[in-house]
């Protein structure tokens, strides 16, 4: 496939550990291709697995590129922020993860209630004090 296009290309993928136990065996069955790596991708029959597996799922346009947005989504969903997201993609900057992701984060603002879980209790004095009309200020 080549080396990676940038320094960030080359990283550590955290694997859960079922996942890491089966490519042990796989290795020690001996498909394995030196220390680092553990099957030799051949990016042409990736992609036809890929598209394959698409069409049996009704989504005939899925490719690799989708496996990668499909991570960010998930990374994204769990609550992942920027910086994580970015080094488990390997982009060279989380501004660049957020340009190209921002679609999936949610654009509309939360309930302002969750102040009052922050704010402290009035105290019994603070409450016999008549509280000014709260007000917003806009700045033109």
């Amino acid at each position: 496939m080549g080396p990676p296009k940038t320094r960030y290309g080359r990283r550590d993928v955290p694997l859960a550990p079922g996942l890491a136990r089966e490519l042990w065996r796989e290795r020690k069955r001996g498909h394995g291709r030196g220390d680092d790596i553990v099957f030799d991708l051949d990016r042409t029959a990736a992609y036809r697995a890929v598209q394959a597996a698409g069409k049996r799922a009704g989504i005939p346009w899925a490719g690799l590129r989708t496996l990668r947005h499909t991570c960010a989504s998930i990374l994204f969903r769990r609550g992942y922020n920027a910086k994580q997201v970015q080094a488990w993609l390997g982009h060279h900057s989380p501004a660049f993860t957020l340009a190209t992701y921002v679609h999936l984060l949610p654009d509309d603002l939360p309930e302002p209630d969750f102040f009052d879980s922050i704010a402290p209790e009035p105290t019994a004095e603070a409450s016999l004090s008549p509280r000014p009309e709260p007000s917003v200020e806009t700045a033109m």
